[in-house]
């Protein structure tokens, strides 16, 4: 990890590194120059005719508008790509399941992709809370913020790109104490300003078998915004403020439906429903246009238990947040006792949300963006797992939206704890674990036509030897193997 920034007073605070060339953008007819070759993100404004800038964002179309694949949904056998199980039903007969593309544009899998993505997300923003925690005695949090742009435009050839440097930049403005998150483009909003457009109303339209053109599209009207999820000490409201006067943009946090409280996101389970609820109807993009990562997050490497544990969170929200029951996209069985002991804190997780392969990580190629580095090597881990046995961590906010944050005390004034404690709870759960704890495998589910490289490698799965029985016995429909282990991406 990086090195953990010092406090600010109601300000933002930024690590070193290599610094982008300044940009240029207009925004509700006000050209702004946005300089963060300093210690802070700068925007001034520039006395020039905003008509020069006509380079605007992308709209196009949103997750789950595009085409499929020929034999998305063509059902076969499928067995887990970690563990190597076959799926069978209660009678220990194959079960037959729609096979997936995971691609962001597919009618069908595009909500397997939102799901997907969102996995990282949690887990390197939790992983790399975690770690700061550990460091300087006291956790970040999560905050769901909007940033909007709908007039933005640059003289750039690559006015998404610059959009999502100009939202890096917001968030340097008005955070303090940022340690970098993933940022989420919407292009459109609802065309129905008397409604509010929530969750639901996005449901409607996604992954329901509707049409783009003629019908969702009709509902919604171009309004470019960036969701951002971000692991930071707090946003000043102030900043906000101050950065609309003079830019235009509104930088909204986003905080809990209860009245009773600012808190933005309380913890893991709810960053996971922000991220996926936010990636399925993202811009529909080939390449990182859609969402990437900054900041220190975009080159963290999530502590492989802490992965796990968002895995099952993430497992247990999509159901809310996209529909989707993730038993046809991962693996359900369920881990035995000696696997749970090794994963600290799981079975908290799963408590936690009984009340309610990754997608390849995007990095932008920003300041924040190197070459990732492996940071999960044995004296590390060790260290970890000294630390989490007697660390209590807590989801602290900032009232940010009453009041100016000016000082330590003050971000870690109103404290709301997410049950993030990880003593006495672990032990007794696995005592009564007694062979399972409702925790899964959650590897992700691929079609039997590739078995015969998988069985092929050199890696060794648990129930290897029953897939290699189960695929002699299969008969593929067109009676040809695909002999490569390549499940889409």
């Amino acid at each position: 990890m990086g090195t953990v920034s010092s406090s600010t007073t109601g300000g933002s605070s930024r690590t070193t590194g290599a610094k982008r060339d300044p940009i240029l953008f207009s925004n509700f007819e006000r050209v702004i120059r946005l300089d963060s070759t300093g210690s802070q993100s700068n925007f001034e404004l520039v006395d020039e005719p905003a008509a020069a800038y006509q380079n605007t964002p992308t709209a196009g179309k949103i997750t789950g508008f595009g085409d499929e694949y020929d034999t998305c949904g063509d059902t076969q056998p499928h067995f887990c790509s970690e563990c190597g199980e076959p799926v069978r039903d209660a009678n220990g007969e194959l079960v037959q399941i729609g096979e997936t593309c995971w691609r962001q544009e597919c009618p069908r899998c595009g909500s397997g992709w939102a799901m997907r993505g969102g996995i990282p997300i949690t887990s390197k923003m939790e992983s790399l809370r975690k770690e700061v925690a550990r460091q300087r005695g006291k956790s970040p949090k999560f905050h769901h913020v909007s940033i909007i742009m709908p007039t933005f435009s640059t003289a750039r050839n690559d006015a998404d790109d610059a959009m999502f440097q100009v939202a890096k930049g917001v968030i340097d403005e008005v955070g303090v104490n940022v340690f970098g998150g993933a940022l989420i483009h919407h292009p459109y909003t609802g065309d129905d300003d008397d409604e509010e457009d929530d969750l639901d109303k996005w449901k409607e339209r996604c992954f329901s078998g509707r049409d783009w053109e003629g019908d969702v599209e009709d509902e919604l009207k171009e309004w470019h915004h960036i969701h951002a999820l971000v692991l930071a000490d707090s946003i000043d409201h102030l900043n906000c403020e101050a950065l609309h006067d003079k830019t235009g943009i509104l930088t909204h946090r986003i905080q809990d439906n209860d009245d009773d409280t600012n808190v933005s996101l309380f913890g893991v389970q709810d960053l996971a429903e922000a991220a996926t609820y936010a990636l399925s109807h993202a811009r529909l993009a080939d390449d990182a246009d859609a969402y990437r990562y900054f900041g220190e997050v975009a080159n963290h490497s999530a502590d492989h238990r802490v992965e796990a544990r968002c895995r099952e969170v993430v497992r247990s929200i999509v159901p809310k947040t996209l529909d989707l029951q993730p038993a046809g996209y991962l693996c359900d069985r369920e881990i035995e006792r000696e696997e749970v002991d090794k994963l600290p804190s799981i079975q908290r997780y799963q408590n936690d949300n009984d009340d309610n392969d990754d997608q390849d990580e995007q990095t932008d190629d920003s300041e924040d963006a190197s070459e990732d580095t492996d940071t999960d090597n044995e004296s590390t881990q060790e260290s970890t797992e000294a630390a989490e046995s007697d660390e209590q961590d807590t989801e602290s906010d900032d009232g940010e939206d009453t009041q100016s944050t000016t000082d330590d005390d003050t971000v870690e004034s109103d404290e709301n704890t997410d049950g993030d404690t990880e003593d006495s709870t672990d032990s007794d759960a696995s005592k009564d674990c007694n062979g399972g704890c409702g925790v899964h495998c959650n590897g992700r589910l691929v079609p039997f036509e590739y078995a015969p490289s998988f069985l092929d490698d050199e890696q060794e799965r648990e129930y290897e030897d029953e897939l290699r029985a189960a695929y002699d016995e299969w008969s593929s429909p067109d009676n040809q193997d695909i002999t490569s282990f390549a499940p889409p991406e």
